[in-house]
This record gives C-alpha cells, sequence and structure tokens, in this order.
C-alpha cells in the first residue's frame, strides 16, 4: 500500500498518470506493474527514470549525513562550563549550562544499571566527584536519548570518566569507546579487576550491555 501510494505521488510530479489497470491489479494484490501512460501512450518506467530517482536519493541521504556530521564536529569544538544539579546514576547527570538545563552521558564507560549490583555505590561514587559542583565538559556526541556525551572534568582538570574506572564504578564500553584514551583506560580497569576494586571485588560482575540483553 505504501509503495503504491509513493508511486502515485511521484508519477503526477512527473506529468503523468496511472494506467488505470494498475488500480485493479492493486486491488487483486497481483504482482503491481508499473505501467503509466502520457497522452495515448502506455509504457513503463524506463532505466532512466530508476536512476534519476536513485541520484535523488543517494543526493539527499549525502546532505543529511553532511549536516549531521557538521554538527557534531560544531559540538566537539566547544568547551562548555557546567554546573552539575543531579546526578542519575554512575555515568549520566543533569547540568545547568547557560542557564539551561541538560542531561549528560560520560563518555565510554558504562556504571551498573538500578537494577544491578553496586548501582548505588556507582551512583555515590559520580556524586562524591561531581555533585553541586562545577565541571568542564568536552562534548563528543549525542545519544539516542538526546543526551550530550563528554568528556567530564573537575575544577582541577581531573578526568571524571576515567576516575571512575579507577574506583571500580563503572566498565570501559566495549562499543561506544574509540577515542585513543580508551587503551590507557582498559589498562586501568584491568588494574581494577586485578586489585578488587568497587564492583571488581565481585569475581563475576556483569557488564551492562550483557545485563540489558538479558532483562530488557
Amino acid at each position: 500500500m505504501i509503495i503504491y501510494g509513493f508511486i502515485k505521488i511521484v508519477s503526477s510530479t512527473m506529468g503523468v498518470k496511472f494506467f488505470p489497470m494498475v488500480e485493479k491489479i492493486h486491488k487483486y494484490d497481483t504482482p503491481l506493474k508499473f505501467a503509466v501512460f502520457n497522452s495515448a501512450n502506455y509504457y513503463r518506467y524506463s532505466d532512466r527514470t530508476l536512476l534519476f530517482w536513485c541520484r535523488i536519493v543517494l543526493l539527499m541521504s549525502i546532505v543529511v549525513f553532511t549536516c549531521s556530521a557538521s554538527q557534531v564536529c560544531a559540538l566537539q569544538a566547544q568547551r562548555m562550563t557546567c554546573e552539575v544539579s543531579h546526578v542519575f546514576d554512575g555515568d549520566s547527570f543533569v547540568g545547568i549550562i547557560k542557564g539551561k538545563q541538560v542531561n549528560i552521558r560520560l563518555y565510554g564507560i558504562d556504571a551498573p544499571e538500578k537494577q544491578q549490583s553496586y548501582a548505588r555505590f556507582a551512583r555515590n561514587s559520580l556524586k562524591h566527584l561531581i555533585a553541586k559542583r562545577e565541571v568542564l565538559i568536552r562534548p563528543i556526541d549525542y545519544d539516542r536519548y538526546g543526551r550530550i556525551v563528554a568528556m567530564v572534568y573537575s575544577g582541577e582538570g581531573e578526568n571524571i570518566n576515567q576516575k571512575q574506572i579507577q574506583k571500580g564504578a563503572a566498565w570501559v564500553h566495549i562499543y561506544y569507546c574509540h577515542e585513543p584514551i580508551c587503551e590507557v583506560w582498559k589498562e586501568l580497569e584491568l588494574q581494577a579487576r586485578q586489585d578488587g576494586t568497587g564492583l571488581f571485588s565481585d569475581k563475576s560482575p556483569v557488564p551492562p550491555w550483557v545485563w540489558k540483553r538479558k532483562h530488557q
């Protein structure tokens, strides 16, 4: 039905009409023949027409991708001072930037979900580091929830993302940590495991991305 409607709209913009048999064919759910007519001559969409629409779709895709990439680049170029108003969990918080409330997700790390063990520990760890304080954020991207994904630094320049890993309050995210510093973080996580720091005092802690697959 959607394809049928799309073709009908496209044909009208090209100054052609559907051959009446197409509607009859459509009603009986038999294979749809792209037959249209212009004046008294019947013909099918040519390869040139198909190529034309393929080029249009490709051009639109390039424009959308370019605009999205430009927004991300502009975001990454910023350094913003942020006042922390509320800590959600071990890897996200609410901040105030230029009088506007924004949700911020710490880049490259993943703390336990609320229903997991050590969730409270991870949240308290982050609260101890940033709650009711002014921090500096370096935005990297937006996530699917519209949150700013960022590197977060204390007033003294300490990397908060990294500190959460060192304290055993979060994992290095295996899917979303691609910056060069992620290799350093993996080493710090390994050290935290060996020392039994924080959540790694558990012999077999379950990473959030694994827990989500089992419970969502």
